[in-house]
């Protein structure tokens, strides 16, 4: 019985220093540079994670006669932050790693689309290479044109 106790508690134990070493990173995209306030924040923004090197995709569903803002941020591990921007095609809209790596981008759309972000880690040295996960996060808000 007195092991049973043990090892209940040491689970317990273990179970608490998970908790407190894990990250929620749902709410990172509030790190993001914010827009003025005439935009009105989308549900496609996000926080997510993402190791060192790697790159993470989100759908965008654009409609049409709006201004749409699209800002990145991530943890400084994860070094500069590259933001793709993708037409449904796989071609190229924009690339902020042309553009200094700058962490926002508005663009107005004439009519409705469906376009892929690709955000990649481009760090300047690997300090992990266990692959460890990092926040990040995407804000994406508009204002209508009409």
């Amino acid at each position: 019985m007195k092991n049973i106790i043990k090892i209940s508690l040491l689970l317990l134990i273990l179970q608490s220093f998970n908790y407190l070493y894990s990250q929620d990173c749902s709410d990172y995209y509030t790190k993001c540079k914010q827009p003025s306030k005439i935009f009105e924040k989308s549900g496609m923004s996000r926080g997510f994670k993402i190791s060192q090197g790697d790159s993470s995709e989100i759908n965008l569903n654009l409609y049409a006669n709006r201004t749409y803002y699209i800002s990145i941020t991530g943890d400084e591990i994860l070094g500069n932050i590259q933001l793709i921007l993708l037409s449904a095609e796989g071609d190229i809209i924009y690339d902020n790693s042309v553009d200094e790596f700058k962490q926002f981008i508005v663009m107005t759309t004439e009519i409705a689309t469906q376009l892929k972000l690709q955000i990649i880690s481009q760090p300047e040295v690997y300090e992990n290479q266990s692959k460890t996960k990092y926040c990040a996060g995407v804000y994406v808000a508009y204002t209508s044109n009409k």
